[in-house]
């Protein structure tokens, strides 16, 4: 049967690195294998060459004339909401993302005319917008005036509906980890080696991880740390670590599977994926209660899940993985049980029911 929607136009606030972009090329990649036209209006820039290199060519990118950065103020914000809204091309469906593409995506439909359907595909949650009024007010009440709201967790669906009164469709995140890896992490000989993926902003709990590091150094002098990050360094407050700055995805498989223990100490998240790629590997996992990662992380079965914000906490459940590897073990192997219910396919084909079955 033709599908009902065959354009579909993502409007974003930007195509840097980040987990949430990542998930809309996946989902761009998805619609483009199937048939679909798709692209995206963001802010001037560009995508980040981590974008670029799993975006498919086929994607049709729009850049306004001005960059998040000259948007920083209200004069700039509303004149880049008109910009990218004049950029939408007629499209069967716009898909607003982040919180501030929510009004570009109402003008280009409601003023332009460009687009049959509007969708939300809702990532955020209130903490990425402390001191912000504004998209912090869009977040309460803007999924109202959209068709359907997409979201990638119940945990982000749970908190839509309370504040919005709009049941969201749950669309779960896949993972890349290649079907075919079957093998099981195994960990050179020698150091132990905790791999950490992050940035160093407060709520992805980066202090919260350095302090529980710091208490373990006595009890495991042969530790060493694995980090990931898109912030550069230097490290002044850690030693014993070696940092990888936007590493090839082939680099950080490599260092998924030689990494004795994944630990993830984000306050807020509306999935986390790096836990669960982490899980797909074979490596046990070690984090924190962050509200959207109980889409698939179950405490003592596929992980050890601590509260946000408690160093100790933390630190307690690392060295007990660490301290126990019949533990470890089975964390790992159930983890990769878990991972295989979560693949981009899967994902995809989620997000187009939801898309065909507006209207």
């Amino acid at each position: 049967m033709k599908p009902q929607v065959s354009s579909v136009t993502f409007l974003t606030s930007s195509l840097r690195l980040s987990g949430g972009v990542l998930v809309l090329a996946h989902h761009a990649n998805g619609l483009v294998a199937r048939g679909y036209q798709v692209g995206f209006v963001a802010s001037s820039g560009g995508a980040d060459p981590e974008v670029r290199e799993i975006l498919s060519p086929q994607v049709r990118i729009f850049e306004a004339g001005l960059s998040l950065e000259e948007a920083r103020h209200r004069a700039g914000m509303v004149r880049l909401a008109w910009q990218m809204a004049r950029l939408v091309p007629s499209s069967d469906t716009l898909v607003a993302t982040h919180t501030p593409a929510v009004v570009p995506t109402l003008l280009a439909h409601y003023l332009f005319r460009r687009g049959r359907r509007l969708i939300w595909f809702h990532q955020d949650y209130a903490e990425m917008f402390a001191g912000r009024p504004l998209e912090q007010w869009l977040l309460y009440r803007a999924p109202r005036w959209f068709e359907r709201v997409i979201t990638v967790s119940q945990a982000c669906a749970d908190e839509i509906e309370h504040a919005s009164g709009v049941r969201a469709t749950v669309v779960p995140q896949g993972h890349s980890i290649a079907g075919e890896l079957t093998k099981a992490a195994h960990p050179p000989p020698g150091e132990k080696v905790l791999m950490y993926m992050g940035d160093r902003r407060p709520r992805k709990g980066w202090d919260d991880f350095i302090v529980a590091v710091n208490m373990l150094r006595e009890q495991h002098p042969d530790l060493r740390l694995s980090i990931v990050s898109k912030d550069p360094g230097p490290l002044d407050e850690l030693t014993h670590y070696d940092l990888y700055e936007r590493p090839s995805w082939d680099k950080v498989l490599e260092l998924y599977q030689s990494c004795h223990l994944f630990v993830a100490s984000s306050w807020w998240e509306g999935f986390g994926r790096p836990p669960l790629e982490a899980m797909a590997c074979g490596t046990p996992v070690v984090m924190t209660d962050s509200r959207g990662v109980r889409e698939y992380a179950r405490h003592e079965v596929n992980c050890l899940l601590t509260p946000i914000q408690d160093p100790p906490a933390l630190a307690a459940a690392i060295d007990r993985v660490l301290r126990d590897p019949k533990l470890a073990h089975r964390l790992g192997e159930s983890g990769r049980q878990t991972a295989l219910k979560f693949t981009w396919e899967r994902a995809v084909d989620q997000f187009i029911d939801a898309l065909e079955d507006v209207g």
